[in-house]
């Protein structure tokens, strides 16, 4: 099993070519779409980088924490093209900004799994999603294809927060506790969930993307 969960955590890594190749093949020019290529990019980068710091012997999550920041922020920026409430967005990337100095210097620091960040991040971004949808259903663009590519990036991180919400919240214990063994199938279920969000947003560059006018 640890086997297999190894193999997953690689195949998770090679699954962010899909929405590479996919912007590639099947370019847009939404706003909001380069900023999905962009968090693409940026994943593809830090999953490389975090490989080559552990090969060499580096311990602890300071590339991870990193990426899931950046990630967070370029998730908000998609969203503020999407929604209306712009000052509710900054309210809450300002939240976070402060919840980031706060928690790394009294509860746990960057080279740790900053999991009360990553709950944090869940929420907020399964709200986003939830109220795009809303608002996608209510007051649908006269672009279907902007239409298409947010359905199925919204489904992307929709499917990704939600099934990851309990896992980082528990991820503390799972970190610390845990044999090595049990903790790495655990988490396997992280990589299952990325792949299945890269296959998402690769579906939704390439609603984007098709069929220009």
């Amino acid at each position: 099993m640890e086997q297999f969960a190894i193999t997953l955590s690689y195949i998770s890594l090679i699954s962010v070519l899909i929405p590479i190749i996919t912007y590639v093949a099947f370019p847009n020019y939404f706003k909001a779409g380069s900023v999905i290529s962009g968090l693409i990019l940026a994943s593809l980068v830090a999953d490389i980088a975090n490989e080559c710091y552990t090969q060499a012997g580096q311990n602890g999550f300071l590339i991870i924490n990193s990426f899931f920041t950046i990630q967070f922020l370029l998730l908000n920026r998609f969203y503020h093209y999407l929604m209306n409430n712009k000052v509710f967005i900054k309210l809450i990337v300002i939240a976070y900004a402060f919840l980031v100095i706060l928690n790394s210097l009294f509860y746990q620091s960057f080279n740790e799994f900053q999991h009360l960040l990553r709950v944090y991040e869940c929420i907020v971004l399964i709200v986003y999603a939830s109220i795009s949808y809303y608002n996608l259903f209510k007051n649908p663009s006269a672009d279907k294809r902007f239409n298409l590519f947010v359905l199925w990036i919204n489904m992307g991180v929709l499917f990704y927060f939600f099934f990851n919400l309990y896992l980082f919240g528990i991820s503390n214990y799972i970190l610390k506790q845990m044999f090595r063994d049990d903790a790495m199938i655990i988490w396997g279920s992280h990589s299952f969930n990325n792949v299945v969000k890269n296959v998402l947003f690769a579906i939704g560059l390439y609603e984007a993307g098709k069929n220009k006018a």
